[in-house]
């Protein structure tokens, strides 16, 4: 993962999950198809986080 990835990874993160987990694989879905979108807009293509994590679709 590009060091510019791994950075706004770990902020979305912090920023835009809930506390606890709530293990549902459609939320997890969601939530990861917003943090794609938001990368996107931020200009972090998706193969930037991809490259540490996998795929986030799986």
């Amino acid at each position: 993962m590009s060091n510019r990835g791994r950075e706004f990874l770990n902020n979305w993160i912090a920023h835009h999950l809930p506390d606890t987990a709530t293990g549902d694989p459609i939320a997890a879905s969601d939530v990861a198809d917003q943090m794609l979108k938001a990368a996107g807009g931020a200009g972090v293509v998706p193969e930037e986080i991809n490259e540490e994590v996998g795929s986030l679709s799986k």
